[in-house]
């Protein structure tokens, strides 16, 4: 019945619900904590980008730097569109200053890009091109004509190695260097939210609600079977 429940609800959803522990500390890639129990990551607010001990206070220069994965589709269960402003500094610490992730048109992405550009003055931006990805970049090269703005735009593609050796040797070493800076209030995008929620839906799919605490940079989903109260004071989650 175990492997009859995991074949049903596929292996995730069946690690996450089932085993409590779907990824392993001690094989995990990315370690949350170092041996000691210090985290690796670091979440920073806007006063972070203040050089410690400046008078007067001077900001970091930051170079930035944007990658995106291209993909679009209205459908839930389509790839998602994924967008990602990095800034570096001059000690090699890597600010991530924005995010993006949502289903949406080529047209769509190609504004979004753009308006990445406006907001945070992309210098170069690294775009994967395979498949029905090619054209996209001369769509918004051809965007970026018609409205005056220029910025470079790389394609990015993998040449070397697997997957999982580009991640040991690319970004492990970022991460456990602790050079990698998340920002702390960062918004939940109702997108991801939905995303969450629709993979418990089988557990129950008349009663759903969605809460965010955009400050403190946390949401939590709910889904349940609507058996009990069946009117809006049922609704979860509750706030007390």
């Amino acid at each position: 019945r175990i492997e009859a429940k995991r074949a049903e609800i596929g292996s995730e959803a069946f690690a996450t619900e089932y085993l409590n522990n779907p990824v392993d500390e001690v094989t995990a890639p990315f370690k949350r904590k170092d041996k000691g129990g210090t985290p690796y990551y670091h979440l920073y607010v806007e006063d972070d980008l203040i050089i410690p001990g400046s008078k007067p206070p001077k900001p970091r220069l930051l170079y930035n730097f944007a990658t995106i994965d291209p993909a679009w589709s209205g459908s839930k269960k389509a790839h998602w569109a994924a967008m990602q402003v990095v800034g570096v500094d001059e000690w090699g610490h890597l600010w991530i200053r924005d995010m993006f992730r949502e289903h949406c048109s080529e047209l769509d992405l190609a504004e979004a890009v753009l308006g990445f550009h406006a907001r945070w003055g992309i210098l170069v931006g690294g775009i994967e091109t395979v498949f029905n990805q090619r054209g996209f970049k001369q769509t918004i090269e051809e965007m970026m004509v018609k409205r005056g703005r220029s910025f470079e735009l790389r394609d990015l593609k993998a040449t070397v190695g697997t997957k999982d050796m580009r991640i040991r040797s690319g970004l492990i070493p970022i991460w456990e260097n602790r050079i990698l800076h998340i920002p702390a209030n960062h918004k939940h995008t109702p997108a991801l939210l939905d995303e969450m929620v629709e993979r418990l839906a089988h557990r129950g799919p008349d009663g759903r609600g969605i809460w965010v605490d955009s400050e403190a940079g946390f949401g939590l989903v709910h889904t349940r079977l609507a058996i009990i109260d069946l009117s809006p004071a049922g609704h979860q989650p509750m706030i007390s």
